[in-house]
């Protein structure tokens, strides 16, 4: 008798906890999977993640920054001013948008190898902190909260480069879980030469 996947229990990689089943949209696509009721962590079902093609897909590159990304054919980049910004070292923000609501922001700023360190060694206090990797650079993940609201951060530095991702999500967006799009969206981004 061949059992589907599907039917079988699954353990959380993060936090040992059973994890439930639950339909998720991606992309616009209704997929089966399965989330953590404790940290939220989500995986999709292999077959219906196969239904996530990003071969027709868009693709962002910077070559100033030699960066690039893909991003769903409904989406579009917007350069804003960095007038607009009060940051300090602020070389480069671009933002993914869509008709709906903007999607994800990336800041470049130039920091020194010390300001970057200052940095890693603040947010490693912060709620949600992990290492993860971005291509093949080591980042790391966390949420940071300021008097509107909460929101993940995910946070890396390439020579005097530091790239930092942020949603720019909806309201509904309560800032503590990566939608899985954005997840799709970010394990495009690579380095180029």
């Amino acid at each position: 008798m061949k059992r589907d996947l599907w039917d079988a229990k699954h353990k959380c990689t993060k936090c040992n906890e059973i994890m439930k089943k639950r339909e998720l949209v991606v992309e616009s696509i209704k997929v089966r999977g399965w989330e953590c009721p404790r940290c939220k962590e989500a995986v999709l079902h292999p077959e219906d993640a196969q239904k996530i093609d990003t071969s027709t897909w868009q693709t962002y590159r910077n070559e100033e920054f030699g960066f690039e990304l893909k991003y769903p054919g409904d989406y579009f980049i917007v350069h804003p001013s960095l007038e607009e910004f009060s940051i300090s070292g602020l070389a480069l923000v671009v933002n993914l948008e869509s008709e709906l609501f903007p999607m994800l922001r990336i800041l470049v700023k130039q920091l020194s190898e010390v300001q970057y360190n200052a940095h890693v060694e603040y947010i490693h206090t912060l709620r949600g902190f992990k290492e993860i990797t971005i291509g093949d650079t080591p980042a790391f993940q966390y949420i940071t909260c300021g008097s509107a609201a909460c929101s993940w951060v995910i946070t890396f530095q390439r020579v005097t480069d530091q790239y930092e991702i942020l949603p720019l999500m909806s309201d509904e967006f309560d800032g503590t879980e990566i939608p899985e799009i954005t997840n799709q969206i970010l394990s495009t981004f690579r380095f180029v030469e």
